[in-house]
């Protein structure tokens, strides 16, 4: 089962939340690597309590946006725990103009380190490789897209797509 990059972002837009679809999805991926039996509901919980407080008088109804993290929080639990290494990072599909991917696929990082920290990830224990790899995913947080040669920054996107991808399993194999 697939998650929607655009379905998610535009319902995350419409309660005016926090944090974008990449973002969000890659927080909930480092807080499931540090800990796989992450309370999958209670991690819904906080974000729901934002929107509602971040609505201020005016009611929202936050039923929906709760059944749609409940179902991302399902869905990348399955994908984080499987061995079949087919986590997809909730990121905008290939017709998306490359700069706004190679944008979503830093958030996406700067998410999946926030949800490591969140999660109680002690950098002073970290062995080498850990250490690489975050050192990694905080450079690719910063990429932007140069546009010199549109067929070389495709490559270029789709390489560091796998590899953060990857980066994932190893962290979760630490």
């Amino acid at each position: 089962m697939l998650l929607d990059y655009d379905e998610i972002t535009k319902a995350l837009v419409a309660v005016d939340a926090p944090l974008g679809a990449a973002e969000l999805h890659a927080q909930l991926c480092g807080q499931l690597v540090m800990d796989p039996e992450t309370d999958l509901y209670g991690w819904v919980a906080p974000y729901l309590e934002a929107l509602e407080q971040a609505g201020g008088d005016e009611a929202i109804d936050i039923a929906p946006m709760e059944r749609l993290l409940r179902e991302v929080g399902d869905i990348t639990h399955q994908q984080i725990v499987s061995n079949e290494y087919e986590l997809r990072l909730l990121l905008p599909d290939d017709e998306v103009d490359l700069s706004q991917r190679v944008e979503a696929l830093g958030l996406w990082c700067q998410g999946f380190l926030s949800g490591l920290g969140l999660a109680g990830l002690q950098v002073d224990d970290l062995n080498e490789e850990v250490a690489e790899i975050l050192s990694d995913l905080s450079d690719i947080s910063k990429a932007i897209c140069e546009g010199e040669n549109e067929e070389a920054d495709e490559f270029a996107y789709a390489e560091l797509v796998e590899y953060v991808r990857m980066a994932v399993y190893a962290l979760r194999d630490r």
